[in-house]
C-alpha cells in the first residue's frame, strides 16, 4: 500500500443523476431552490460535459476512472456476447471496469472512503472503508463492503432499497413519494457514515433526479405527446417539487461540513424534452443495410410486425387490463427476451449473412458486420469498411422527422474520433447522437414498427450538459467555470488530497476552481504511472520475449 502524508482535507461528492442547470438556474433565480441558489452564489458552478453517448453507462465509469471509455471498456449497459450478434442479458459488473476507480486509488494512499449508490459498483469491491452498491445491483444480492456492514446499516437506518419501486408516473404523487423515501435513505446512510465512520472521502448518488425527469418532463413541455392540460393543472409542477426535495436534502449534507471539507455536486449528464423514439435497426432495414431471412416464419413475423403485432402494442393491451406491472415483475429479463424472440419479429429473423450493419446496445451505437470479426461478417476491412461508415453517416445525417422536417441526428462519430485506448476495438464502429426531442432504440429496438414513433413512456431524454458545483475552503466564490468534463473530477479530487494523478487518466485537474492564494492553487500537480499500466507493460514485454 502506498502511503502519503495526509493533507487534512476531506471531500464529499453528491451525484445527482441527470440533473441540469436548464431547470435549476431559473428555479433558483425565482427563489424556489434556495440551497442551489446559495451554492451558485458562494461557490463554483458550470456545465459539465458528459461522455458520448451521454448515458449512465459509460458516464459514471468515466467519472470514476478519469478515463475515456476506450481505456475503461464501458460503452453501454450491455455488452455484445463474444462471437455472437446477441447482447448479454446481464448488466456489466464493476470488475469489468478496466481502470482503477477514484475510491480504489484513495484507498491505496491510505485515505478512508465511503461510497453510496454509485452506478456500476456491483459487485462491491474491497476498499479502505465502506461501500453500498448502486443502480444495476440485482435484487436480493449482497450489496455492501464489508459484507457484514449490510446488517449494521439496516440496524442504524432501517430497510435500505438500492432502487426505487415506482418506475412509472401514472400518478406523479406516488412516484415523488417513492423517490423522496429512497432519497431519505441515501441521506441517512450518508449522515451515519460521515459522522460515525468519519471517512476522508464520501460519495453518494441520487438517481431520483434522473427518474423524475424521464417521467415528469411532460409537465413542462406542451409539445410532448404525453402532455395533458388537465393533468398539468391537477398536479401543478411535480418535477419542481422533487427538485425542492433534493434542495432540502442538499442542505442536510451542507450541515455536515466543516472548514476542511470540500463539497462537489455533479451530474453524469443533463436532461431535456423527449418527444419521439427513433428505431435505428428499422432504419437500417429500410435502407437495405439489414436483411430479413427468407424463411416463411421470419416473413410472417415481419408481416405481423408491420401490421401492429409488436411488443409495444402488447404492453399497451396489458396496461389496459391493469396487469403490465404484474407481468413484468414476475418474468425475468432472460425469459422476456426468449418470449420476444419466439413470438415477435426480432433479431433472430435477421439474415446476418447478408447484413452490413446493425444497431448494437441501447445508446445509439452502430456496428459494422465485418468479415473476420463478426460470426457471419461480410464487410471487408479497409476501404469497404471505411466507405460503408461514410455512407451510413451520410444517410443518418439526412434522416428527418416527416411531421416537422427537423433533422433527427445531431452527430455521427467514428469510434476513433472520440475514444482512445486499449479497448477501442470493443466500441461500436459509429456512435450516433440525437437532436433535442429524440432518443434512439438500439439492439432491443423492435418494440414498435415505425422508424420514428411518438414517445410512449419517458418524456425526458439525456443531454450532454450535466452540472458541476463546488464549495469549501480554497474554492472560488461566485465563479462560473467553462468547459469542465466528467473525466476531470477524479484528477481534481486526487489533487485536493495531495495524491498523485495517474498519468493514464485523460482528465485534468480543474485548477481554475481554486482561489489564487490558496494552497490548492499554489501546489504543483503530482503525477504517477498507474500500477495497472505497469502491469500491462510487463505482460506485453513478457509476451514479446516468448
Amino acid at each position: 500500500m502506498n502511503i502519503s502524508k495526509k493533507s487534512g482535507k476531506k471531500v464529499i461528492i453528491i451525484g445527482l443523476d441527470g440533473a441540469t442547470f436548464d431547470l435549476i438556474k431559473p428555479w433558483a433565480k425565482e427563489g424556489k431552490l434556495p440551497t442551489f441558489k446559495r451554492l451558485i452564489e458562494e461557490g463554483v458552478h458550470g456545465e459539465l460535459t458528459s461522455t458520448i453517448p451521454y448515458a449512465t453507462i459509460p458516464a459514471w465509469p468515466s467519472f470514476a476512472t478519469g478515463c475515456n471509455p476506450g481505456k475503461h471498456g464501458f460503452y453501454d449497459f450491455f455488452k455484445q456476447k463474444y462471437n455472437s450478434y446477441e447482447l448479454s442479458v446481464e448488466m456489466q459488473p464493476s470488475r469489468a471496469v478496466k481502470q482503477p476507480t477514484l475510491w480504489q486509488i484513495l484507498s491505496q494512499y491510505n485515505r478512508t472512503v465511503a461510497v453510496i449508490n454509485v452506478p456500476s459498483t456491483y459487485p462491491p469491491t474491497k476498499i479502505n472503508g465502506y461501500m453500498i452498491t448502486g443502480m444495476l445491483t440485482p435484487p436480493k444480492a449482497r450489496y455492501t463492503y464489508p459484507p457484514e456492514f449490510e446488517v449494521e446499516l439496516k440496524k442504524k437506518i432501517g430497510e435500505y432499497n438500492i432502487f426505487f419501486s415506482s418506475l412509472s408516473a401514472k400518478n406523479p404523487d406516488v412516484l415523488i413519494k417513492d423517490l423522496e423515501k429512497t432519497l431519505e435513505q441515501r441521506i441517512k446512510a450518508t449522515q451515519y457514515l460521515w459522522i460515525d465512520k468519519q471517512p476522508d472521502f464520501l460519495m453518494v448518488v441520487d438517481n431520483g433526479t434522473d427518474r423524475a425527469e424521464h417521467e415528469l418532463w411532460r409537465f413542462l413541455d406542451p409539445l410532448n405527446p404525453l402532455y395533458k392540460t388537465n393533468e398539468v393543472k391537477r398536479y401543478e409542477n411535480p418535477l419542481l417539487r422533487y427538485y425542492q426535495i433534493v434542495d432540502r436534502a442538499l442542505q442536510k449534507i451542507i450541515d455536515l461540513l466543516d472548514e476542511d471539507t470540500v463539497l462537489i455536486i455533479m451530474s453524469d449528464h443533463g436532461q431535456g424534452p423527449l418527444r419521439k423514439f427513433v428505431n435505428l435497426n428499422l432504419f437500417l432495414i429500410e435502407e437495405g443495410f439489414m436483411r430479413i431471412k427468407k424463411g416463411i416464419v421470419s416473413k410472417l413475423r415481419y408481416f405481423l410486425f408491420n401490421h401492429g403485432f409488436t411488443p409495444h402494442n402488447l404492453y399497451n393491451f396489458l396496461k389496459k387490463l391493469g396487469i403490465e406491472r404484474y407481468a413484468s415483475d414476475r418474468v425475468s429479463q432472460q425469459t422476456r427476451l426468449f418470449l420476444l424472440n419466439k413470438f415477435f419479429f426480432s433479431t433472430s429473423d435477421i439474415d446476418w449473412s447478408k447484413t452490413k450493419a446493425f444497431a448494437s446496445g441501447v445508446t445509439g451505437g452502430i456496428t459494422i458486420n465485418m468479415e473476420g470479426r463478426q460470426p457471419k461478417g461480410i464487410v471487408k476491412p479497409g476501404k469497404e469498411y471505411e466507405d460503408l461508415r461514410e455512407e451510413l453517416a451520410d444517410k443518418l445525417k439526412q434522416l428527418v422527422d416527416p411531421d416537422t422536417g427537423d433533422k433527427i441526428v445531431a452527430n455521427v462519430y467514428k469510434r476513433e474520433e472520440i475514444y482512445q485506448g486499449p479497448y477501442l476495438s470493443e466500441a461500436p464502429d459509429l456512435i450516433v447522437t440525437p437532436n433535442e426531442g429524440y432518443e434512439f432504440f438500439g439492439m432491443f429496438g423492435f418494440s414498435f414498427n415505425k422508424v420514428i414513433e411518438p414517445t410512449f413512456g419517458n418524456s425526458g431524454a439525456h443531454r450532454p450538459n450535466g452540472l458541476f458545483m463546488a464549495i469549501g475552503k480554497g474554492i472560488k466564490k461566485g465563479f462560473e467555470i467553462k468547459g469542465p468534463t466528467i473525466i476531470d473530477i477524479a484528477p481534481t479530487v486526487l489533487h485536493i488530497f495531495d495524491v498523485p494523478v495517474l498519468t493514464n487518466m485523460d482528465g485534468k485537474v480543474l485548477l481554475e476552481i481554486f482561489e489564487e492564494n490558496s494552497d490548492l492553487a499554489k501546489k504543483s500537480v503530482k503525477y504517477q504511472e498507474s500500477n495497472h499500466e505497469k502491469k500491462k507493460i510487463k505482460e506485453m514485454i513478457k509476451k514479446l520475449r516468448i
